[in-house]
């Protein structure tokens, strides 16, 4: 089995190869805590190092909750997010791995540790995301490899953009505190005084409410809908991401022939530029490309 892995600071997204030659994805929240055996415990753990811990969905009920909020802590925890993600597929022969454009120097570290503790006989690369989905891209337009492309990942914590001329990658870099969150933290902002209930909800709970179909929640058996708020809160934040995005390349962000949008805020960004294209469930570009990937390189 080959596996294609974009580890993201609010979701690890997984692409595989299924029987039949299609390609299935799947994704878990990237939450990692340590595991605390109770007698009544039936959740299997995942052990590095010798150390037990819960990844995914049943992290939040665990109290030791574990933050990667600096390189030293992604190191860390990739191995553990790489370990859950193959034991909801299965044992591979070949991964790809992405990360964000600003660990590029620690490429190989997180290599060492992946390899360093999870056993077994196969290939492993590690890329950096954006990438993933410019290959995921080319696959089905390959009337692309000769053009510049403006490829903007906007995940949870932060903004990746990267630029490709002619297959080959010129310029790249990771935005802080520009990915959902902003979009959430500007969402709060305009919930008025009298849903003042919800001004108090964690940013994963308003990233819930933010992300359904309706935009609404039950609040004290009653149901709210939000959806006013939320397609307000999109303009500001699309305005945020143009502004910055500007301030990373100039110009060239209006005269660059495409521009590739993924990520899970490509739902939620509506950028006023010309040839903008966000494919198919963006969330999952980069894991597709990166699976894409081993195939490309088995040719070449």
């Amino acid at each position: 089995m080959k596996l294609g892995i974009d580890l993201g600071f609010g979701f690890t997204k997984i692409a595989y190869a299924t029987p039949d030659g299609n390609i299935a994805t799947l994704k878990f929240p990237s939450w990692v805590a340590y595991f605390e055996r109770t007698p009544m415990s039936q959740i299997e753990p995942i052990e590095v190092d010798g150390i037990e811990y819960v990844v995914g969905e049943y992290a939040k009920y665990e109290r030791q909750k574990l933050e990667m909020a600096s390189i030293e802590e992604f190191v860390k925890l990739s191995p553990i997010l790489v370990k859950e993600a193959i034991r909801r597929t299965g044992n591979p022969t070949e991964m790809v791995v992405g990360i964000a454009p600003k660990f590029k120097d620690y490429r190989s570290e997180i290599e060492k540790r992946i390899h360093s503790t999870i056993p077994g006989n196969y290939e492993l690369s590690v890329m950096p995301q954006g990438f993933g989905a410019y290959i995921d891209l080319i696959d089905t337009r390959p009337e692309l490899t000769q053009e510049d492309i403006l490829i903007v990942d906007i995940g949870f914590n932060t903004v990746d953009y990267i630029l490709i001329s002619n297959g080959k990658r010129i310029k790249g870099n990771t935005i802080e505190k520009l990915g959902m969150t902003e979009a959430v933290n500007i969402f709060r902002s305009l919930i008025p005084p009298s849903y003042s209930q919800l001004q108090n909800y964690s940013p994963s709970r308003l990233l819930q409410i933010f992300e359904s179909p309706k935009g609404e929640v039950l609040v004290m058996g009653s149901t709210l809908n939000l959806s006013s708020f939320r397609e307000k809160a999109i303009i500001r934040y699309s305005e945020l991401v143009l502004s910055r995005l500007k301030e990373e390349v100039g110009s060239l962000i209006t005269e660059i022939p495409y521009i590739l949008v993924v990520g899970g805020g490509a739902y939620y960004v509506k950028l006023p530029l010309r040839n903008v294209i966000i494919p198919d469930q963006p969330e999952y570009a980069n894991a597709r490309g990166f699976l894409k990937y081993t195939a490309i390189k088995k040719e070449s």
